[in-house]
Parts: structure tokens; C-alpha cells; sequence
């Protein structure tokens, strides 16, 4: 069987790392945005987030690793079964001098066969990936709420940057005719006391001017960013969400592929015992060697061999209900065609007629 045990070992050693650093990542992001909103130390915990996106690229390349991985379980499955159908290479070669010893061989291999190791071998390893695959739905929930949170929070942050910058304007608009007009009299006045007085005015307008002018600056600037991260923002939250729904569904097929594969696999392991057991019952009665070849290929093919013609009947008709129909058919007239011919040899036997 492929080992998934150190594999899966390893994925959830990364995701314990990877979550310490993301917590570590998102409580100094957290303080820096807390403090201030300076475009260096923004790109400084950016840089760190980008290498925990890239720790998560990695995490995702081995988690799909696993899932191959238990794909090349589910195969050794199907390979185990191909063994069951095929004769080993020990039958064939006894099968060159006894053909009948290499058939109670190979049946009782078939009815030692077992295959619940491996079912329950798959099971475990199947619930393993799927406890891991919720363990980074959790994260991705978690994630997806904190950054809709952070964008909200940050296109509310902008919206009152922006109100305030608009106020900064309007008080410098304001201004603007103000200063002109004191420049005006500055220049008009003759007598120096006034003149001194106008321009001691002139000398507070101009430092709240350029007071207010800082303000608008830093409020643009401040704008500017929050407007990048709202963007950055956006794409990481449809991100999210588009990983959260790829992630369910993974989750839900890995559940229903492995649910499923158990009951048939167990059902085609008693199929198999089941046909070997009725090919030996035909040989026995010398029903013929197409009934024997054809009942090694499966529970449905096992009718079907009794009767090439209407082998060519079931091929002509299109869809699962009907074929499914037939094949019941086929089997019902075998059945019953076998019947005939066992009453007749229990009647001759109990007769002691052999005559006929």
C-alpha cells in the first residue's frame, strides 16, 4: 500500500508552523496599523505576509500530494481485485498440465482472499486528509471573516480621511481671498503701525495656511494608501472565498468517493468470491467454457457469458435501466435453464434411467 502516515505527519507539522506564523504575522500587522499607517512599515508586513502565502503554496502542493497519494491507495485496491480476477503466474504454469488444479487454486485463493485491511487502511488515511482539509477550511473561515472585517474597516477609515480632506480644502479655499486681501493692504498702507499690524495677521494666516496645507498633504497621502489596501483588500477576500468553496467541495468528495469506494469494494470482493464459486458449480456441470471465462470479469458479466447473442442485444440497447433489465433477464432464463437440466440429471439419477 503507499504510505500516507509520514506524509500526513508532515502536513500537519507545517500547518502548526504556519499557523504560529500567521499568528505572529497578523499581531505585528495588527500593532503596525494600529499605530500608524507609514507606507514603509505597510510594505515591511506585507513582505511577511507574502512569505506566509508562500508557506501556504507550499502546504497546498503536499495536501494535494495526499490526496494523489490516496488515489495510489484506491488504485492498489483495483490492483488487488485485477490479481483476484487474473490467475497467478503459479496457475498459469500449473494450469499447462492441470487445468482443473489450477482452478481449485485460484479458488482457494479467492475465498482466503480479504481485503478489509486495506478498506479500513483506506478509511483512516481518507479521514486524516479530510480532518486536515477542515482544519484549513476553519483558517480560511477565520481568515475570509478577518479580512472582510479589515476591508470594511479600512473603506470606513478612507471615508473619513476623505471627508476630512475635503473640509482641509474647503478651510484653505477659505483662506485664499483672506490673504489676498491682506497682501492688498499691506501694500496700500502708509502708516507703518498698521501696517505692522496687518502684516503680524498676515504672518498667523499664512502659518494656519500652511498648517492646513501639511494636513491636506498628509490626508492625500493617507488617502492614497488606504486606497491600495482596499484594492489588496478586495482581491484577498474574493480569494478567500473562492478557496473556502473549492475547499468544501474537496472535503465533500473526498467524502462521498470514500464512502462509496468501501461498499462497492466490499461488494465486488463477494462478487468475486461469488462468481468463482458458480464458475467451479458450471464447470462441474459442463455448461461450457464461454460461461467460464465470462464470469471472471464481473458480477454483471457472469448472465451475460451464458448467451453471445444476447451479448450482441444488450450492446444494441442505450441506457443503464435497460441494459440493467436485460442482464436480469438473461440471468433469469439461465437460471431456470440450469434448473431444467439438474432436475433431469436428479430424476435420471433417481431413476437409475439411463436410457436416453
Amino acid at each position: 500500500m503507499y504510505d500516507l502516515e509520514n506524509q500526513i505527519k508532515e502536513v500537519e507539522q507545517e500547518l502548526d508552523t504556519q499557523a504560529k506564523s500567521q499568528a505572529s504575522v497578523a499581531a505585528e500587522l495588527s500593532s503596525a496599523l494600529d499605530t500608524s499607517l507609514d507606507e514603509q512599515a505597510l510594505d515591511i508586513e506585507n513582505a511577511k505576509l507574502n512569505e506566509v502565502w508562500a508557506n501556504q503554496e507550499k502546504l497546498n502542493a503536499n495536501i494535494a500530494s495526499l490526496i494523489m497519494g490516496l488515489d495510489q491507495v484506491t488504485c492498489q485496491l483495483g490492483t488487488d481485485f485485477d490479481a483476484l480476477r487474473e490467475q497467478s503466474g503459479m496457475e498459469k504454469f500449473i494450469g499447462i498440465f492441470s487445468s482443473q488444479k489450477a482452478d481449485e487454486m485460484r479458488a482457494d485463493r479467492i475465498k482466503e482472499a480479504d481485503i478489509s485491511e486495506n478498506l479500513n487502511d483506506l478509511i483512516v488515511q481518507s479521514n486524516k486528509i479530510v480532518s486536515i482539509l477542515q482544519g484549513q477550511e476553519k483558517v480560511l473561515i477565520e481568515q475570509l471573516e478577518k479580512g472582510e472585517k479589515n476591508l470594511s474597516h479600512t473603506i470606513e477609515q478612507r471615508q473619513q480621511t476623505v471627508e476630512s480632506l475635503e473640509q482641509v480644502k474647503q478651510q484653505l479655499n477659505q483662506l485664499d481671498p483672506k490673504l489676498i486681501d491682506l497682501e492688498n493692504q499691506i501694500s496700500e498702507a502708509a502708516d507703518p503701525a498698521k501696517r505692522a499690524s496687518l502684516e503680524a495677521e498676515l504672518h498667523e494666516l499664512n502659518q494656519q495656511y500652511n498648517s492646513l496645507r501639511n494636513q491636506e498633504q498628509s490626508m492625500l497621502v493617507k488617502s492614497q494608501t488606504l486606497e491600495k489596501y482596499i484594492d489588496m483588500n478586495k482581491t484577498n477576500v474574493d480569494s478567500l472565498h473562492n478557496q473556502k468553496t473549492a475547499q468544501q467541495v474537496l472535503i465533500d468528495k473526498l467524502k462521498t468517493d470514500t464512502a462509496q469506494r468501501v461498499i462497492l469494494f466490499e461488494q465486488y470482493q463477494h462478487s468475486l468470491k461469488t462468481s468463482q464459486q458458480q464458475d467451479v458449480a458450471h464447470r462441474l456441470n459442463e455448461i461450457g467454457s464461454a460461461v467460464d471465462r465470462k464470469t471472471q470479469e464481473g458480477m454483471a458479466h457472469i448472465a451475460a457469458a451464458t448467451n453471445n447473442r444476447l451479448m450482441d442485444m444488450m450492446e444494441s440497447h442505450s441506457g443503464n435501466m435497460q441494459a440493467s433489465k436485460d442482464i436480469m433477464a438473461k440471468k433469469a432464463r439461465a437460471d431456470e435453464r440450469f434448473m431444467r437440466r439438474f432436475q433431469n440429471v436428479v430424476a435420471k439419477h433417481d431413476s437409475a434411467d439411463y436410457d436416453q
